[in-house]
């Protein structure tokens, strides 16, 4: 684990941060995975009671990777394959990435997120 550590640190510039149950939304992404993952494996068995003994994931996995890279992010105004590869995944359009208003949308809504659990606090301190 520390050779991995150092080589991110050295070659890519890469410094590990922890994250914590106080710090959940650095795990905001993944969860929103795991929660999309989760409803269509659901649905599937749901929809699919036979399954083959064999391969009972047919065509699962591949409709959960294409559920992956085409969902679009509610802040981030586009979807992991646009961002990634500069192309949509459904139509056969060029996407280009404008990163400076990405990064101040972001902003704006942490921002927002900040300024009114400050005002719940405050207001709760009143009580």
């Amino acid at each position: 684990m520390a050779e991995t550590a150092d080589m991110l640190e050295d070659d890519y510039v890469v410094t590990i941060n922890s994250t914590t149950t106080r710090n959940s939304q650095a795990n905001a992404i993944v969860e929103r995975a795991h929660q999309m993952i989760g409803n269509m494996v659901c649905t599937f068995f749901e929809d699919n009671p036979d399954l083959d003994e064999k391969d009972p994931f047919a065509g699962l996995l591949s409709a959960v990777a294409f559920e992956t890279i085409a969902t679009v992010h509610t802040t981030l105004q586009a979807t992991p394959g646009q961002l990634v590869f500069g192309r949509d995944a459904i139509l056969n359009m060029d996407f280009e990435s404008d990163w400076a208003t990405i990064k101040n949308r972001k902003q704006r809504l942490i921002n927002q997120t900040m300024f009114a659990r400050m005002r719940i606090e405050k207001h709760t301190r009143m009580l």
